[in-house]
């Protein structure tokens, strides 16, 4: 049986900020354990499509340099991936790719969402700087959120 909702975090918690996907991932899954999938994944492509084939709703949370202030979210969507090769994530091409690739295969997911988290720093080590944290946490927030409205409207 394919899951209702995955999440989905991308990024490497090894080059600061960039963790802040899977950190916001983690928040997700530990709000929702019960209703969610959640994946950590680098970005590579077709890990993306595994993860998210077959889902009624696939959020996918990654760190973005777009040059809005660090700690910003915002909603990326998904028709945009199209065109935009990598929608300012800082993992190649691998949401953009995923999606194209998901479309052509017939393996994307009913509903697709993007949350894009402005990064700043993202050297080498573990600690996310302050505004990477409360934007992931702003993120989570939203990615629960549409969580709960997919649940709701199955219990309708």
């Amino acid at each position: 049986m394919s899951p209702r909702a995955v999440v989905i975090g991308v990024g490497n918690e090894w080059r600061g900020d960039d963790g802040a996907g899977i950190a916001a991932a983690r928040q997700v899954g530990a709000r929702l354990a019960r209703q969610v999938v959640v994946h950590e994944l680098d970005g590579e492509p077709a890990r993306l499509l595994d993860a998210w084939d077959g889902a009624e709703l696939a959020i996918v949370i990654d760190a973005v340099r777009s040059g809005a202030p660090a700690g910003s979210v915002r909603r990326i969507d998904a028709a945009s991936l199209e065109s935009a090769g990598t929608a300012g994530s800082s993992h190649g091409g691998g949401i953009g790719t995923a999606y194209r690739l998901g479309r052509a295969l017939g393996r994307l997911p009913q509903r697709l969402v993007v949350l894009g988290i402005e990064v700043d720093e993202t050297a080498h080590g573990r600690v996310l700087s302050a505004a990477a944290t409360e934007g992931l946490s702003r993120a989570a927030s939203e990615a629960v959120a549409l969580v709960e409205v997919v649940g709701a409207e199955g219990r309708t």
